[in-house]
């Protein structure tokens, strides 16, 4: 691709004569120098100035990064003739030396922000003087705000250092002459291709496709993330790096039509090759334009501008940013899938020219198919075409036998997607994907192949409207096809036993379910209807009405399925958002389940959705939650009533207490259980109150009024905080306060009292970064900071001051609108509040005071955040110790808190009567 009217970014020839007019007013080299880094700095912004221009008006990336390589070549040009004509070296030097780009800037593909590498080459060990001339460029460049990574070598030196790293292989791949020697140059070529490339050819390949999978796995081995990486991720820029570096290694040619010609690509991949590394690259751009840097994330408050900057419009059903993103995701697709037919062509064409061919062994028969390396072959793919149904049973062989499909027959089934319309009102279509789905074996890898090809978006039209639908929150890692699979796959994974230990209780749930495929197409379902602008688990379940007879459900199995989609969020908001140990919360859910059997599923589907939304998302405290809400309405289903529950909980506690605490005289157990209340015993377990009893033992004993203790729990992402101190008005949000200033998040609190007035409040917390608590000082400094804000009640107002500027700018794109609803009907003694809002350093701490100005207690908090989105649950009582039973004053309480709430950043305008 030439370059249009070039002299409008650089006109070196005219920068040359001014040079020349201004070296005779220099005095010395050095003041030569900052003479010609001021002549350039004026020229080069020009030049970016005017590629900037450009490419806000064509919007085409391919021209832009090679518009940036053409200014570099220019000034680095300029600057070898500077270093002649100004006699700042010997000419010998000069003209031996010959200016190579490498890696990206090889390949002309230099984005505004990007790193260029630059080869300074000389036919013999460079001496001093060619190190002065190369130290002149540099200083120069840097002096231009251009990041330059460079070698010196000679061709000797660079030929054997290319032989012993790969990394400085590949960056040698796309070496290209700039200027100087090109006898030099053109040495080190010949000699890097027959001594390198040939001689390392098939190694080199290996090396490059391993390097791609460990990077792969590296970045969450699925290119559908809700902020991919385009350079690194799945289906980016790397991966069309891959194939151009196979086709230089195999062919010695920088062309990918001589793939063509080879049988490695059809014409198509190769057209599909050029569109996609345009667009890829017109991504780039406008990120580094957007961001002021070398950003290669596709990130939430980037991806407004960049759709707007792309044409992107708003559509019914998908408004701008989607469309952009599914844009992006299908392109990164078909790159996966020519990158997987190379790579098949490559193993087939290496099969059929070994020498020793004529030895192998027939292919491995299974059902029909050949399988050759684990993926299946079809002879005969017009079996298709004579009948439709084999499409589907293909993925089911594929999924009961633990194999994944060759790229030639998934380019069969491709061209054959449209047959699969005829097969939706076949029940015995239907059945057959019900085996693939609940196989048992993973169906996972199947299930992403089958979506992959269209197949399955063809086959149940409701999630294709789904395939690469973003989520536009920073809750959501990934899209929803690919949590719907990744939910599907975890669920076969705590089937078979092979999921995190944090799961083994759902595991042995779901061995023992009585209706698999109900399940498996409900977690197939959960998410099916995101995206249509209503709520998707009311239109979820009306689909799985439609599409459970399809499949050969039955009536009451049809019924499950769609009452699953529609309650899939019912029992982690009862168990996240609700004090489990207060027995309205358990009836609550008994009421509403009404039987074990759905109850089993619902509780299977609830750890299969938070499993699959993204790593570090299910958590001990999560599953230990859920886990306590389901034993206890389960064994209210199964006859116990809920106060036996609730007391036979208690006494277990209190005997295991007992159990642990044998060093003690058994007066002293009995005195540090009667002080405390009933409910203290029922939200702690034995190991907790025995750590408390200690610590205020050790109190009391010592006569301090205050008491501290720490213990991190396992896997050292949380950690328990316990304060025994005399109960005073503010104690939560003093306690806020001070882990407010940690930088700390508060996962959960429970506040009690014992009866001798005693405050024993104990905190869940976890850092906000999602780091252990691996060191000992840092929970040292959070206990003095409570210490501290316990004797002496803290500025709040000057807290926040402190804590706002730590608001993580990227989430600004992002509005909550903030609710707060009042529920007197969810606990017996205790008015339950729960408030939506923004997520932002110190949220809980401008809740927490504004329930102190309303002189309301707490006495429990159940702290969630999904992303950017923060919900919040109090248990308060009035200053009287009961319910906030009239009107007038809960309304007081909802407007005082929708107030404060929509003072914060981040919380857009809401109606002040929203509930």
């Amino acid at each position: 691709m030439d370059i249009a009217e070039p002299r409008k970014i650089i006109a070196r020839r005219a920068l040359v004569a001014e040079a020349e007019a201004l070296r005779g007013q220099a005095d010395g080299p050095e003041a030569w120098r900052q003479e010609l880094a001021g002549l350039l700095r004026g020229a080069v912004a020009a030049g970016r100035d005017e590629i900037q221009a450009r490419f806000r008006g064509s919007g085409h990336g391919l021209a832009t990064v090679r518009e940036h390589a053409f200014l570099l070549d220019q000034v680095l040009a300029f600057l070898v003739d500077a270093a002649r004509t100004g006699a700042l070296v010997d000419d010998a030097v000069v003209d031996d030396l010959a200016v190579l780009a490498v890696g990206g800037y090889g390949r002309r593909e230099v984005c505004p922000h990007s790193d260029v590498d630059v080869l300074f080459l000389t036919s013999t060990q460079p001496g001093p003087a060619t190190r002065d001339l190369i130290q002149f460029i540099l200083y120069v460049l840097w002096d231009l705000n251009f990041t330059v990574g460079h070698a010196v070598r000679s061709v000797d030196e660079c030929v054997r250092a290319a032989r012993s790293d790969w990394t400085i292989a590949t960056n040698l791949l796309d070496q290209r002459f700039v200027y100087g020697n090109q006898k030099t140059a053109g040495r080190f070529r010949r000699q890097f291709r027959a001594k390198v490339v040939e001689r390392l050819g098939t190694a080199f390949v290996q090396a490059k496709v391993l390097e791609r999978d460990r990077r792969h796995i590296r970045m969450g081995d699925t290119r559908y993330v809700n902020e991919p990486n385009l350079k690194e991720g799945k289906g980016g820029l790397r991966d069309l790096h891959l194939l151009r570096w196979i086709v230089q290694i195999l062919y010695g040619r920088d062309d990918m039509r001589v793939a063509v010609e080879h049988g490695l690509f059809s014409e198509a991949d190769r057209v599909a090759f050029e569109r996609a590394l345009q667009f890829l690259l017109s991504v780039r751009c406008h990120l580094h334009f957007e961001s002021g840097r070398a950003e290669e994330r596709v990130m939430f408050d980037l991806q407004p501008p960049l759709a707007e900057r792309m044409g992107y419009r708003d559509r019914p059903g998908a408004n701008r940013i989607e469309r952009f993103m599914k844009h992006y995701f299908l392109t990164t697709k078909r790159v996966g899938e020519i990158t997987g037919a190379v790579l098949s062509n490559l193993r087939e064409q290496r099969r059929a020219r070994s020498m020793f061919g004529w030895l192998r062994l027939p292919a491995r028969k299974v059902e029909g198919f050949e399988v050759r390396n684990g993926e299946m072959v079809l002879p005969d793919a017009t079996v298709f075409d004579r009948s439709p149904i084999e499409i589907l049973k293909t993925f089911r062989v594929a999924a009961e036998h633990g194999l994944l499909l060759h790229p030639a027959l998934r380019r069969e089934l491709q061209a054959r997607v449209r047959l699969i319309d005829g097969l939706r009102a076949d029940v015995a279509a239907g059945g057959v994907f019900l085996d693939l789905l609940a196989s048992t074996n993973d169906p996972e890898p199947v299930l992403r192949q089958m979506a992959e090809t269209g197949v399955l978006g063809r086959f149940v039209p409701d999630f294709g409207r789904v395939v690469a639908q973003t989520q536009h929150d920073m809750y959501h890692v990934y899209t929803v096809d690919e949590h719907t699979i990744r939910a599907v796959g975890m669920l076969s994974a705590i089937e078979r036993g092979t999921a995190p230990d944090d799961l083994a209780r759902v595991s042995r749930v779901a061995r023992n379910l009585q209706s698999r495929r109900v399940l498996y197409l409900a977690v197939f379902l959960h998410d099916i209807a995101k995206g249509r602008g209503g709520d998707h688990s009311i239109l979820g379940a009306e689909v799985a009405h439609e599409l459970g007879p399809r499949l050969g459900l039955d009536a009451e199995e049809t019924e499950t399925v769609a009452w699953l989609v529609l309650e899939h969020l019912y029992l982690s908001g009862m168990a996240f958002k609700r004090d489990v140990q207060d027995p309205q919360t358990v009836a609550d859910i008994v009421a509403h389940v009404q039987s074990p059997e759905r109850l089993r599923l619902l509780y299977v589907l609830t750890a299969c959705d938070i499993a699959a939304v993204g790593p570090g998302v299910w958590t001990r405290w999560k599953a230990d939650l859920l886990e306590e809400a389901f034993d206890m309405a389960l064994a209210v289903m199964q006859g116990a009533s809920l106060k036996d529950t609730h007391d036979e909980r208690i006494e277990q506690t209190m005997e295991g207490f007992r159990a642990i605490m044998t060093d003690w005289p058994a007066a002293d157990v009995d005195a540090f259980v009667q002080r405390c209340r009933a409910h203290f015993w029922a939200v702690h377990d034995s190991d907790t109150l025995a750590r408390i009893a200690r610590a205020v033992r050790a109190a009391d004993h010592a006569g301090r009024p205050l008491a501290l203790d720490w213990h991190v729990r396992t896997g050292g992402r949380t950690a328990e905080i316990t304060v025994y101190a005399p109960d005073q008005r503010g104690q939560f949000a003093r306690i806020v306060a001070a882990i407010t200033l940690a930088e700390v998040s508060v996962a959960d609190a429970k506040v009690m009292t014992s009866r001798d007035g005693m405050a024993m409040d104990t905190f869940l917390i976890e850092a906000q970064s999602g780091a252990a608590f691996d060191d000992p000082r840092r929970i040292k400094t959070l206990l003095a900071s409570i210490e501290k804000f316990i004797r002496d009640e803290p500025d709040v107002a000057h807290i926040l001051h402190e804590v706002r500027p730590r608001f993580r700018s990227r989430t600004d794109v992002f509005r909550v609108a903030p609710r707060v609803r009042a529920d007197n009907d969810a606990s017996a003694t205790r008015t339950v509040i729960e408030i939506e809002a923004r997520d932002q350093p110190g949220l809980l701490l401008a809740i927490a005071g504004a329930l102190l100005e309303l002189g309301v207690s707490v006495s429990g908090a159940r702290v969630s955040t999904y992303g950017e989105r923060a919900i919040d649950v109090f248990y308060v009582q009035n200053g009287f110790g009961g319910k906030i039973t009239e009107g007038a004053e809960l309304e007081r309480v909802r407007q005082h808190l929708l107030g404060v709430l929509s003072a914060l950043p981040g919380n857009a305008v809401t109606d002040p009567k929203a509930a």
